[in-house]
């Protein structure tokens, strides 16, 4: 399955700050490095050109450089010190938002997206990252039973202090749904329920892998690899809906299309102190 943080190489050439050329030996090695596939190799180098000859380009080629290493706190680190020495650089700003992001850091990952957009609002339609400029938080793709019976796709969407969910597309009917919306404060989470599945779909995938450009669900199936996390989010009391739409329900459960996310989220919520149990076959 794709992994959004890599995509953060494809921005446009609009989307990159105007800064003066690294033309070094080390720096050009560095490059040829990263272009052979040997981000380990590159690190060090770009480490010390961090020190000797700092220039914007070695902070995000650095960053970068981590981020293939699964080191995502160094990698924010770089971007966070590269956006401190070049804040009008609006991909170092964008990059640092995308690391937190998936370090699930709202708080730091909003402050750098909104710096990115204000810098080049173009980046506030981007792919890489999750970031909605509209409603001003994080979001993660999700499906849930819309009414007990249908699916619906949306955006579950959070930040430091709440989470609340839109619906986008309502399968079985194709149409737009809101009805099923919210906002809720995390202290008004009661507990989370976790039921992981393997090999395991709801709904034909072919529809949901065409809407969201994904490849891998199926490469799961077949290998028998966890294919599905959902979380049941069970409530202390009956919330408002979104926009003030009555709200019927004290639970919901959501599939979360990116397995990966829903581990992370999870962890997310237990950092917010919320009780999560493991469901009983």
């Amino acid at each position: 399955m794709r992994n959004p943080l890599l995509l953060l190489f494809l921005l446009p050439a609009m989307a990159l700050a105007q800064q003066p050329a690294t033309t070094s030996v080390e720096f050009d090695q560095a490059l040829e490095k990263i272009a052979q596939g040997k981000h380990g190799e590159a690190i060090p180098v770009l480490e010390r050109l961090m020190v000797s000859s700092p220039s914007e380009p070695v902070y995000y080629h650095l960053g970068g450089a981590y981020i293939h290493e699964k080191n995502l706190a160094k990698a924010a680190a770089a971007y966070e010190d590269g956006a401190a020495r070049y804040p009008l650089s609006a991909r170092l700003n964008y990059a640092a938002g995308l690391a937190n992001e998936w370090r699930m850091e709202p708080g730091k990952a909003l402050l750098y997206y909104r710096r990115a957009v204000a810098l080049d609002p173009i980046l506030g339609y981007q792919g890489a990252g999750r970031y909605d400029p509209e409603i001003d938080a994080l979001y993660i793709p999700v499906v849930h039973d819309h009414r007990g019976a249908n699916s619906c796709s949306g955006r579950l969407y959070y930040d430091d202090k709440k989470m609340h969910y839109i619906v986008y597309l309502v399968y079985s009917g194709w149409g737009l749904g809101n009805d099923d919306s919210f906002q809720v404060p995390f202290d008004q989470l009661q507990y989370t329920e976790v039921d992981r599945k393997k090999g395991q779909l709801a709904f034909d995938y072919s529809v949901l892998t065409l809407l969201t450009n994904l490849s891998g669900p199926r490469r799961r199936i077949a290998s028998g690899e966890e294919s599905r996390v959902d979380l049941k989010f069970v409530f202390k009391q009956p919330l408002a809906g979104y926009r003030g739409k009555p709200w019927t329900k004290e639970d919901i459960k959501f599939f979360f299309i990116e397995p990966e996310m829903g581990d992370r989220f999870l962890k997310f919520l237990e950092g917010k102190g919320v009780r999560t149990t493991q469901r009983a076959d």
